[in-house]
């Protein structure tokens, strides 16, 4: 067997304070200690299921491979000193897709094959429930591969009945807000299709409503026949566009969240959801109070070679609940919420996070966020647990 270097995060977070929950033990099995609210400080490893341990030797990391190294991550003992002690992870995308990120899916209902099987997935559940970690998903909801079934029957056949799962226009339609046109030509007529992020991922309509039952099914499937915990959700803002171009935080992008984040609460109340908003901590807000439970993003972009790239800080905010005294529809932030990122315990790179700061206020709603920076090459990021070494791979 061997070890492929580990291409994951470390995200702590301080989400929505709440009655402590239980895990939803796999096989009737309870988990080894009982554990509060995971959402309230917890800390969850991001882990590239591809890069992070190859269990048969092909030379892919597997979820074989992740189960094997659950103890690195957390071995279920609050008083060892040998493990990072992450309350949850959150995978990559696991499902069938054409590309080594996962971020383009064939099949939402079937584990790439590259990674194992629905039923190794479930033994990874397995063993996370019985160490207290929680499992999050990366779910792709605003766009499917071009390479899916019923992507190619619509681009085939106009009378497909998935025709309207997908944006179509005899002519390229109106640039979006930042210049660009998102809209592709068709290899097989005189047509284009829409794709925010590329040709190879045509955007499904989130108009039109099997596209909406479909993703809650999908959903369903994750929560109830594979176990998982949550998601996070991929791309959230560019979920609907307006006929105008506007591409980004389209207010129909919240009518589309609060019913699929309605779905999932009334299959597992306990599911936990976070979006991916990549956007300012103001524009963070109009997603609150009523859809998903929690967002993360950055507040600032460089330029380089012409391509935005995220700069090292990052964001996560939440609204508040329990000890505030502001109406629960206004959407405030906690102090001390946090998400932090570091690249990989081996790395010499270490993210440090700052105290938390109002950075807005528009009357009585304020927004409070933690900045997160990179140290100093020289300067080291200490595990989860405090003053214990960081645990050996």
């Amino acid at each position: 067997m061997r070890c492929v270097p580990a291409l994951a995060c470390l995200l702590a977070a301080a989400f929505v304070a709440a009655a402590p929950l239980s895990i939803r033990p796999a096989s009737g099995q309870a988990p080894a200690y009982e554990v509060p609210d995971w959402r309230d400080g917890g800390v969850c490893y991001e882990v590239f299921v591809r890069s992070f341990y190859d269990s048969d030797g092909d030379g892919v990391g597997d979820l074989e491979g992740l189960t094997q190294k659950l103890d690195y991550i957390n071995d279920g003992d609050p008083d060892t000193r040998g493990d990072l002690g992450a309350d949850c992870i959150w995978l990559m995308p696991v499902a069938v897709s054409p590309s080594y990120h996962g971020y383009d899916v064939t099949n939402y209902y079937r584990i790439d094959p590259s990674y194992g099987s629905n039923e190794d997935f479930k033994r990874l559940i397995e063993a996370a429930h019985r160490r207290g970690i929680r499992v999050l998903v990366d779910m792709v909801i605003n766009h499917t591969s071009d390479e899916h079934p019923r992507f190619k029957h619509a681009l085939l056949y106009r009378d497909s009945p998935y025709r309207d799962w997908y944006r179509w226009s005899e002519v390229p339609g109106p640039d979006n807000e930042y210049g660009d046109n998102n809209w592709h030509r068709s290899p097989v007529r005189d047509e284009y299709y829409y794709g925010f992020f590329s040709p190879r991922m045509p955007d499904l309509n989130w108009e039109t409503p099997a596209v909406r039952e479909e993703m809650k099914q999908v959903a369903t499937f994750w929560l109830e026949e594979m176990g998982a915990d949550g998601f996070r959700l991929d791309a959230v803002r560019h979920l609907v566009e307006d006929d105008e171009g506007a591409s980004t935080n389209v207010p129909r992008t919240h009518d589309m969240l609060r019913e699929y984040a309605a779905h999932i609460h009334a299959v597992d109340p306990d599911a936990f959801t976070i979006g991916e908003v990549f956007d300012s901590t103001g524009a963070l807000l109009a997603y609150y109070p009523d859809q998903l439970d929690s967002y993360f993003g950055s507040s600032t972009t460089v330029k380089r070679s012409g391509w935005p790239v995220t700069s090292p800080t990052h964001v996560c905010v939440r609204p508040c609940t329990g000890a505030s005294a502001r109406p629960p529809a206004l959407p405030r932030v906690c102090h001390g919420s946090r998400w932090v990122r570091i690249r990989s315990p081996r790395t010499s790179r270490r993210w440090t996070v700052t105290p938390a700061l109002c950075s807005t206020s528009t009357g009585s709603s304020s927004t409070c966020a933690l900045r997160i920076q990179r140290l100093d090459q020289a300067s080291w990021f200490r595990s989860p647990r405090p003053n214990r070494p960081w645990p050996r791979f």
